[in-house]
């Protein structure tokens, strides 16, 4: 997959970024803006496009018709986040957190590399795929691993501040928990059916390498346990 190239980018912190937006401009592609904070924030039609946005969080954030073509979003944090029409082309949003996000058909990933995301509650198959990597992919909490450990060795080799990767840290141990919880919570029943569903493979999508059903964690769960239940015991939704 070919990414746009990181170096000689023009630096801006999510402050610039915001405000200049705020004042009516939209294009700030080719940009390093690493790291940075961006929940929360309402940035529709933004065009980050060849952008190095790595390790930056996105979530809760409005992202109607933005353009990420080509974007570095590795370790980033799309959580929670409108991504009606959003444009990921050719863009590396390995090891991301995608989780309950919203998506629709115009939504394109179209030849991004997915790989090692966590995306349970996000219906990845209803945006344009074609072409995309997508390994080890957490697309339903029953394919989290029982430790997060083997992330948390990707993120200890990556070249940012060690601040940001104890923050980064502490939201994977925090998710694999928090999925981990929601696993107890299932029948044995309920967990050898899930092992031995098929991997799902479309025919333009290659790589896949996890089960997905389409369904909230609740929506799995709601035949063993009340909602009511469901919400005190994970903290969750």
């Amino acid at each position: 997959m070919e990414l746009s190239a990181i170096d000689n980018k023009k630096q801006m912190s999510n402050s610039e970024i915001i405000k200049k937006y705020k004042q009516g401009e939209r294009n700030f592609s080719g940009i390093r803006c690493v790291g940075r904070w961006f929940d929360g924030q309402d940035l529709t039609e933004i065009d980050l496009s060849g952008s190095d946005l790595s390790f930056s969080n996105f979530s809760n954030s409005t992202l109607i018709g933005s353009n990420f073509t080509g974007c570095n979003l590795t370790w980033s944090d799309l959580s929670r986040a409108n991504l009606k029409g959003t444009i990921f082309k050719n863009s590396n949003l390995s090891w991301s957190a995608i989780i309950e996000s919203i998506i629709d058909t115009k939504t394109d990933f179209s030849g991004a590399d997915l790989s090692y995301i966590v995306a349970f509650n996000t219906n990845i198959n209803s945006a344009k795929i074609d072409g995309i990597k997508m390994v080890s992919a957490v697309l339903r909490i029953t394919d989290i691993g029982s430790n997060p450990n083997f992330a948390l060795k990707q993120l200890e080799r990556a070249d940012i501040p060690d601040s940001l990767k104890q923050m980064i840290r502490k939201q994977v141990i925090e998710i694999n928990e928090l999925a981990n919880r929601i696993k107890g919570l299932l029948p044995r029943s309920y967990k050898d059916e899930v092992r031995t569903m098929p991997a799902r493979v479309d025919s333009e999508t290659t790589e896949i390498g996890s089960t997905y059903a389409g369904k909230s964690a609740y929506d799995e769960m709601s035949a063993y346990v009340s909602r009511d239940a469901y919400k005190r015991k994970t903290s969750y939704g």
